[in-house]
């Protein structure tokens, strides 16, 4: 697989779970803007891979830092100022910063030269996995479409289908950041997966859990995951009335894992890209027709999730 991030905090979480987890190979990441301007983004993910200590890290490489024809909006209103809830300005008891800037550095590739690349080298055995805006992707599918429709899947967090949006009334973040993009993805004819804020809002990792999770086996990664988590659940507290964090990438990695986690549905969808109040809205055809007078699908949209068990599964190898 191949991570596509705009590495806020659910997106570290997201690449801690896909990289604590043996199913997966990750043959590398990319980022975009999206949370954070891409440059942020970039620097997040470094220090995430590097807080992981892995042997063998997987190839970072900066993407697309705009989207493709709107003004980037970011959200570091719930991501705070440095993209990860703020824990790059703790300090242990010594005064040394406690998540230092990352040695690891960025490949000199661009964001959808990776994603080209791999396509063209591993075909149907690659998936890919984006959690931010669609940028690097529909501008991948420009650069070779015909590699890019090798892939055996997309499967991307962003939607809402019978739910309201995050960001508007209507639209969800990751589409209302790059409609343009989205419907490009959503025009492309690849296998595609949406898993939208219908399940996303539904996974709930509350403080408590999270706290018992990391009392039981308490070390440096389960220190990395609450001091990521933090913020993070504060803002949903105080802006969201949620108790906890929404999960909403780490719930799409959860997707590879476990495809049963979530009931999922073809639908036809597209994106609203230009109306004052809608834009960036997904829009599905839901109606009731007969068989041969339904549109055709161009995604499966996960509508029903079970996030017990999905959660047991975070918790497990994100405390561990």
């Amino acid at each position: 697989m191949l991570l596509d991030c705009d590495t806020g905090v659910d997106d570290a979480l997201a690449l801690i779970l896909a990289l604590r987890s043996p199913e997966l190979d990750v043959l590398g990441v990319t980022t975009v803007s999206g949370n954070c301007h891409v440059d942020l983004a970039t620097r997040n993910t470094l220090l995430v891979l590097e807080q992981l200590r892995l042997p063998q890290p997987p190839p970072v490489a900066r993407g697309c830092d705009r989207p493709l024809h709107l003004p980037l909006q970011t959200a570091t209103d719930v991501h705070g100022r440095d993209g990860l809830g703020g824990i790059t300005a703790l300090t242990g008891a010594d005064g040394r910063r406690r998540y230092p800037e990352p040695a690891l550095t960025p490949t000199g590739a661009t964001g959808p030269e990776p994603m080209v690349d791999l396509a063209r080298a591993h075909g149907q055995s690659l998936t890919l996995l984006c959690t931010g805006p669609l940028t690097n992707l529909a501008t991948a599918l420009a650069l070779d479409r015909r590699a890019m429709a090798g892939v055996e899947r997309v499967v991307f967090m962003g939607g809402a289908i019978r739910v309201p949006g995050n960001v508007t009334p209507v639209a969800e973040f990751n589409i209302a950041v790059d409609p343009h993009a989205a419907q490009a993805v959503l025009d492309s004819g690849l296998p595609l997966v949406m898993v939208p804020l219908d399940v996303t809002t539904r996974t709930v990792l509350t403080e408590a859990a999270l706290q018992a999770a990391a009392a039981r086996r308490f070390g440096w990664l389960s220190r990395l995951v609450l001091d990521l988590t933090a913020g993070y659940m504060a803002f949903h507290r105080e802006a969201v009335g949620v108790a906890g964090a929404l999960m909403h990438d780490p719930l799409t990695v959860g997707e590879l894992l476990a495809p049963s986690l979530t009931h999922k549905t073809p639908l036809s969808v597209g994106v609203e890209c230009e109306g004052a109040l809608t834009r960036g809205m997904t829009v599905a055809d839901l109606r009731s027709r007969p068989t041969g007078r339904r549109p055709a699908p161009n995604v499966e949209v996960a509508m029903e999730v079970e996030a017990p068990r999905f959660l047991d599964l975070f918790l497990e190898r994100a405390t561990g």
